[in-house]
């Protein structure tokens, strides 16, 4: 899991992305999805756009809150980084998106296009309805 913090190249986050044993990229976003999309070395768009559509690897989103959701209509950088491709998990914190999607890419034959619906479903209680807040 990589947060996203002020100043966090593009290049970095691509160069992870290129390690073959980089299977995925979890984004811990600025707050409800948000993530830098302004001109310059710090948009990451460009390379979450590269990431899922070159190097066909999941970048999902995450919220650093507990109780948080990511919800990535809200704000533009939000929807431009789901327009490039990227998951939303919503209410899900960040720790359970993590071993999540470690369990699910762990599984014999687990098809990439399956991750989104599956991080969606609940396992064991880790994703909030909508609009219920986790206490």
């Amino acid at each position: 899991m990589i947060s996203i913090i002020p100043g966090l190249e593009a290049d970095i986050l691509l160069t992870i992305a290129q390690i073959p044993t980089t299977k995925a990229i979890i984004l811990n976003s600025l707050g409800a999805g948000n993530i830098p999309a302004l001109p310059g070395p710090f948009n990451l768009i460009p390379t979450i756009l590269t990431i899922t559509k070159k190097l066909h690897k999941p970048v999902i989103i995450a919220s650093p809150f507990v109780g948080g959701n990511t919800n990535m209509d809200i704000y533009l950088p939000g929807l431009l980084a789901k327009e490039a491709g990227s998951i939303n998990v919503g209410k899900m914190t960040s720790e359970a998106t993590v071993v999540k999607t470690r369990l699910l890419l762990g599984q014999p034959n687990f098809d990439l296009k399956s991750l989104h619906k599956a991080l969606t479903l609940d396992f064991a209680g880790e994703t909030a309805p909508t609009g219920q807040v986790l206490s």
